[in-house]
């Protein structure tokens, strides 16, 4: 914040807020400096859009025999055919899988698949 132009003010007002849970006299006085006249104990506490705090993308990593060989970003929840099917195409799992037989594909909801090749 101290290399910022400039700073949203309802933003800058939360953060204090916060603040004067750690540092009370401190975040007391920042926010008099702001121009409230109120004391700041007083305030409602900054409220938050908790279906803003749900991933909609998940990061699932990819192994060939329990070695990591890749990962790819997919929605939340999905199908698992459709992360078979992605899983095959990432370009460095492809690698691994050249001139050997898939035995089985395992697949961890939202977290890992692992191929197992012979």
């Amino acid at each position: 914040a101290y290399q910022a132009k400039s700073l949203y003010r309802p933003y800058l007002e939360g953060f204090l807020k916060m603040f004067y849970c750690v540092c009370p006299h401190v975040g007391e006085e920042l926010y008099e400096l702001m121009g409230h006249k109120e004391i700041i104990d007083y305030t409602s506490w900054p409220s938050f859009e908790e279906e803003k705090t749900i991933l909609q993308e998940v990061t699932i990593a990819i192994q060939v025999n329990g070695k990591l060989r890749g990962t790819m970003n997919l929605k939340k929840d999905e199908d698992d055919e459709v992360v078979k099917n992605n899983a095959l195409e990432v370009e460095s799992v492809q690698r691994h899988l050249e001139n050997k037989e898939i035995i089985k594909i395992i697949v961890i909801k939202n977290r890992i698949v692992n191929i197992v090749v012979r």
